[in-house]
């Protein structure tokens, strides 16, 4: 079996959406389903069939659900309340049929006199007619309730919601809606920024569409350079900017690359000017200046500019398209184990860096580097790290159809070595050559920083077995040290353009197991402020202030093997971190058979 196979590993996408752990198994068809029950709220009883029961419901002031047995030969419970599909509960075998009525009167996306039930993400204090497009600049957002709790607040919720599964609240002073602004892009041409717009030449307008047929619309005109999509109103205007023969103009995207579109100027919106510096200065002011959406170059003059805030929409900016998907592209893609870190069971017995050691004795890196001694060890494995993972495998790996690489790496290849610790560095400058390649080969990459100091789990996958388990959270210099390394990987990262452009997440830590979970989390707190510098080109566009998108994960283990990614968005209006989605990477080909 040759490397690939052996190596291969599965990323799934697994997207959670927390529900009461009794509707979760509630089958609906629509606004009812079969054998479940809504406790209490019984407003009148009438005897009719169960297909009459959601009519008489709707037909009945006051009602808002309803739950229909076979009680007295057929009879509909007209209830009052809170209608929520996720306050019913299960009633296996009962035939009962229970269903909620929906007579929201909806303004486009938006209504009056409605809710979503939990599924809370983040709030903000801002006026109602402006919750909508909170909910569309906030990463993660599809939908939301604004209510006069506080003095108006926005309750910005997440998870794939409709307009049915809204319900009808007594005040009608509350407001919810849902936003258009997909989670995906496959197209991935456009820059879109929240609370956005520019000035320029509006092309057209239209009127009552959503956010896809409004992207659609720029995407299908030449003329059109960009749209402000207005969710409150369901309209949108497509634009252009204002000719300028002398200037070039650029936008900074969110990948950190430019989209530059020619003589083209925007007036006004200036955050700074300076004076004579070439077109490449220009372009890395732009990107070190947080305010700058879009530079101006002109006569050697360099204008950086910033979107006007717009409370009620959004902004897209056609951009070159991007090599690297976001969301909604299927991951497939392999870990390059047993290469930088070493796990001897993915090593061949007989010409790999463990040849000629005894199992019982090097067990992981740390042991084999002990028997060896660091000059020895550094030579095999510089023998190794130069042909276990090749340009070649890469290519092997689009062969097969795969689109992204995950590569582990230890602490010891980051920081300075203690004199008890018998490990050598030397392994990054091999990651840093095969993320190069695999970038510029459209592969999605991934940094694992995969051992700890002490070990995280006691594995050899941590660079030392340990028994009964790893003494990372043993010693605050371990803590402190793990920050280094991730911010080491982060700086290095941040210093080669070709990193900045290939590199998708750092990931913070491989299969904790067995470790304090208190630590755990002051860990991963203190590295995802650390790793600002790596975000800094990955941060949306926001007018007044950057909201840092998914830069790093957080990992947690599971049983059979499994270990967890988890995405984490940092939302700096509340300064709450909260998962999004969960990436697995299950351990060898024998175990697809759980997924696949």
């Amino acid at each position: 079996m040759d490397r690939v196979n052996i190596l291969v590993y599965a990323f799934v996408i697994i997207l959670i959406v927390i529900n009461g752990a009794s509707a979760a198994t509630i089958q609906w068809n629509g606004n009812w389903a079969w054998d479940c029950d809504f406790p209490g709220g019984d407003l009148s009883q009438v005897k009719v069939s169960g297909d009459q029961c959601g009519g008489k419901c709707a037909a009945t002031a006051g009602c808002t659900h309803y739950t229909w047995s076979a009680f007295n030969s057929g009879t509909c419970f007209m209830k009052n309340g809170a209608n929520a599909k996720a306050s019913a509960v299960l009633s296996p075998g009962s035939g009962t049929v229970c269903g909620v009525v929906n007579n929201i009167q909806w303004n486009g996306n938006w209504a009056n006199g409605c809710d979503f039930t939990g599924a809370d993400l983040s709030r903000v204090k801002v006026p109602g007619n402006q919750c909508g497009g909170q909910c569309a600049a906030t990463p993660g957002c599809t939908h939301y309730t604004w209510s006069t709790f506080e003095g108006g607040t926005c309750f910005m919720k997440q998870g794939q919601v409709s307009k049915a599964d809204a319900f009808m609240s007594a005040d009608p002073s509350i407001v919810c809606g849902v936003t258009d602004v997909p989670l995906c892009d496959r197209d991935n041409d456009f820059e879109v920024v929240g609370y956005a717009d520019l000035p320029g030449t509006d092309l057209n307008t239209y009127t009552n569409v959503d956010f896809n047929t409004c992207r659609q619309q720029c995407r299908s005109n030449a003329q059109c350079q960009y749209f402000f999509y207005g969710h409150d109103v369901a309209q949108c205007w497509t634009k252009r900017f204002n000719a300028y023969a002398a200037g070039t103009l650029g936008l900074l995207t969110s990948t950190g690359a430019f989209s530059v579109f020619g003589q083209f100027d925007i007036n006004g919106n200036d955050v700074t000017s300076v004076w004579s510096i070439d077109h490449p200065t220009c372009q890395a002011r732009c990107r070190a200046e947080a305010q700058c959406l879009l530079y101006q170059w002109a006569n050697n003059n360099c204008y950086l500019k910033k979107a006007t805030y717009n409370g009620g929409g959004v902004l897209g900016i056609k951009a070159t398209r991007r090599t690297q998907p976001e969301c909604g592209t299927k991951i497939r893609g392999i870990n390059l184990g047993g290469w930088l870190v070493l796990e001897r069971w993915m090593t061949p017995s007989g010409t790999g860096p463990f040849r000629g050691t005894d199992a019982g004795v090097a067990k992981d890196e740390w042991t084999l580097c002990a028997q060896l001694g660091k000059s020895a060890c550094l030579t095999r494995l510089q023998q190794h790290w130069s042909t276990f993972i090749t340009n070649a495998d890469i290519d092997q790996i689009i062969q097969r159809g795969l689109n992204a690489v995950r590569i582990p790496i230890g602490y010891w290849s980051l920081i300075p070595l203690k004199a008890d610790e018998p490990f050598v560095a030397g392994a990054w400058q091999y990651l840093e050559s095969i993320v190069k390649y695999a970038g510029s080969k459209n592969l999605i990459v991934w940094v694992d920083l995969h051992g700890l100091p002490g070990s995280q789990n006691g594995f050899d996958n941590s660079g030392r077995t340990m028994s009964p388990r790893g003494t990372w959270d043993t010693s605050q210099e371990n803590l402190d040290r793990s920050v280094n390394a991730i911010a080491e990987i982060a700086n290095r990262v941040a210093a080669s353009a070709d990193l900045t452009r290939y590199v998708t997440a750092i990931e913070m830590v491989n299969e904790p197991l067995g470790q304090n979970s208190t630590k755990l989390r002051e860990f991963y707190s203190v590295s995802f402020r650390i790793t600002a510098i790596f975000r800094h080109d990955r941060s949306s566009h926001f007018v007044s202030k950057p909201v840092s998108v998914l830069s790093v994960c957080l990992s947690v283990s599971l049983p059979v093997g499994l270990s967890v990614c988890l995405p984490v968005y940092l939302f700096v209006s509340s300064s709450v971190f909260f998962a999004t989605a969960e990436i697995v990477f299950v351990n060898i080909a024998a175990k697809l058979s759980m997924l696949f």
